[in-house]
């Protein structure tokens, strides 16, 4: 027994001197713990952990490192005060309940951006707290290849196959894809290069149902058999036939009218060699236009849709389509449509429904030039006929009378209301844009330029026509012409005064360099001409000597008049009189 004092009654003692008495261990101490269920949250982990500690004074727990797992656990918390070993019972089992995660903190994790050959994935969200997947992402998508136009890196002969090359502009990955061989040109499905052949097309045809739309690779084939065309005939079907060139026909079986189809060609080559550069000249103004020549001329014996591939920057951009009609030698803009779409590799097209060959332009811009006619001449006309640009005029011939110039036109100029004549002593005047004269004509296709200096001349003119706003719209400058002007122009003189006595008038005038003499007009009335004011001949004095700057006239009726003096002198080869400009005119009047 332990130290203390113990008490227990005895019973029925007998007289003997020894008694014996059995002492007995308690049951359990007084503060065993009764409440043995205990739940938990999932971030306790451990049975050291439990907060608040639920063990009663002198006791722990056995094992208080234990881990404790989602659900239910068992843990025995154990009597260790010294009295210990008077108990049957110190150690308790207790149920331990711990919770699931709340998941109170999440994050994403484990994304991957896709690549063109490789796919992504969108990333999972997880419970940062306890590592647990809350949902799961989904693959994203290979972009796929964005191939450029391709460059040709092996030509094709008549043995070795053909061989293209085209580079991703995203990721630089290069695709090579065989042509074959010239005269091979068997077609194949689309993205089914095992497929080949008109008859595999055939096949297909038979198998496809209204509204489908079959593609095909032409790999060097240029004609459409007949056969084809009588599968899809009557029928919703549609032909999709890339040339692998830019140019892709696209034929609707129900267009097909004729009773028996037959072979035709294809063909379509990016070239304007075959219109003059003269007229689409005259419409181009974008880096990006282009011809094609069909290999088919005249009608067609269906509409097909030729879709054209355009340069990125034209997308939205209106494509005139104009026809060379080259029996009548003019550009008709018979269609206009506006790019869109991205038809093959993100690259816009422009569609046009054709009915007839051979040589075609396409101008790209944001005005629709539908109805438009260019004409030889260098003439524009609108769909009724009425001139939007004139005709271009030449040169026919010029003459040269001393000082002055007069340049004659050709005659006819279609659409002109005038003409703009410039000259210049420099020959670059078309591209800087300056010249020393310039005399706009609505009458005779000609001027004439006066008062020219000895020296080399260079002359040139444009017609025009006034547009809708009242502009001039210009035809194309006319080749310059070369001139020379032999002859010395004498200084244009100045009037200083004029004296009135009576009946005589003195006329004094400054003196002027290269003049032999001077002719002083006098009258009653004056006129315009070229800009120039002079009088009306009514008086004439005419001196010679270049000192000589005073003259008088005598017995000048009452009444106003004009004066103006131009110098003069004989440097011409024939000795006549070559003239200065007229001075300023001056007007005065006589009493007597």
């Amino acid at each position: 027994m332990g130290e203390g004092e113990c008490y227990n009654s005895a019973k029925n003692i007998s007289a003997s001197p020894e008694w014996e008495f059995v002492i007995s261990k308690a049951q359990a101490p007084s503060n065993k713990p009764t409440k043995t269920t205990i739940y938990v949250p999932w971030s306790c982990k451990k049975v050291n952990e439990i907060a608040p500690n639920p063990l009663p004074a002198n006791w722990k727990w056995q094992d208080s490192d234990k881990k404790l797992n989602l659900g239910g656990n068992t843990a025995t918390a154990v009597y260790t005060d010294e009295d210990a070993n008077n108990y049957e019972n110190i150690s308790v089992e207790f149920k331990i309940t711990r919770k699931a995660c709340t998941h109170p903190h999440t994050a994403e994790r484990y994304y991957s951006s896709p690549s063109c050959t490789s796919s992504g994935y969108s990333g999972d969200t997880y419970c940062t707290d306890c590592n647990e997947t809350l949902s799961y992402g989904y693959t994203i998508s290979a972009y796929g290849h964005d191939y450029d136009n391709g460059i040709i890196t092996t030509e094709p002969t008549a043995e070795t196959d053909g061989i293209i090359t085209y580079t991703c502009k995203r990721c630089k990955h290069q695709d090579t894809k065989t042509l074959g061989k010239f005269g091979d040109g068997e077609p194949y499905i689309e993205g089914s290069f095992q497929k080949k052949g008109w008859d595999a097309v055939n096949d297909l045809i038979k198998a496809s149902k209204e509204k489908d739309t079959i593609s095909i690779i032409l790999n060097g084939s240029r004609t459409l058999p007949a056969s084809v065309l009588s599968g899809i005939k009557g029928k919703d079907i549609s032909l999709n036939l890339d040339m692998e060139n830019g140019f892709i026909w696209k034929i609707n079986g129900a267009s097909i009218t004729a009773e028996t189809p037959v072979d035709t060609d294809l063909s379509v080559t990016n070239t304007a060699e075959y219109i003059p550069a003269a007229l689409y000249s005259l419409i181009s103004t974008n880096q990006n236009d282009f011809g094609f020549h069909l290999g088919r001329n005249g009608a067609f014996d269906f509409p097909a849709v030729l879709s054209v591939k355009a340069d990125a920057s034209c997308a939205g951009l209106m494509a005139n389509l104009f026809w060379y009609d080259a029996e009548n030698g003019v550009l008709q803009c018979i269609q206009t449509v506006i790019v869109s779409g991205a038809f093959e590799r993100s690259i816009p097209y422009a569609d046009f429904t054709l009915s007839k060959g051979q040589d075609y332009f396409i101008a790209f811009g944001t005005e629709s030039l539908n109805g438009r006619v260019i004409h030889t001449d260098g003439s524009i006309t609108d769909e009724n006929g009425a001139y939007l640009r004139p005709a271009d005029t030449k040169i026919s011939s010029h003459s040269i009378d001393r000082n002055k110039l007069t340049v004659r036109l050709s005659k006819g100029c279609a659409g002109a209301q005038g003409y703009d004549f410039v000259i210049s002593k420099k020959s670059d005047m078309l591209k800087t844009g300056k010249f020393s004269k310039t005399v706009s004509s609505t009458g005779k296709p000609q001027a004439s330029f006066k008062y020219l200096s000895k020296g080399t001349w260079y002359v040139a003119a444009r017609s025009w026509a006034l547009d809708a706003q009242g502009n001039k719209v210009y035809g194309s400058w006319t080749k310059i012409k070369k001139i020379k002007i032999t002859v010395v122009t004498p200084q244009q003189p100045k009037i200083r005064d004029i004296t009135v006595k009576g009946n005589t008038v003195t006329i004094t005038y400054t003196k002027c360099k290269n003049a032999t003499g001077y002719e002083i007009l006098l009258g009653t009335k004056y006129k315009t001409s070229a800009g120039e004011k002079y009088p009306v001949k009514k008086y004439v004095k005419r001196t010679e000597g270049k000192n000589t700057v005073t003259v008088t006239f005598t017995n000048i009726k009452k009444g106003t008049w004009y004066v103006t003096v131009r110098s003069w002198n004989k440097t011409s080869k024939d000795k006549s009189r070559v003239y200065s400009p007229y001075s300023a005119m001056k007007k005065f009047k006589t009493k007597k």
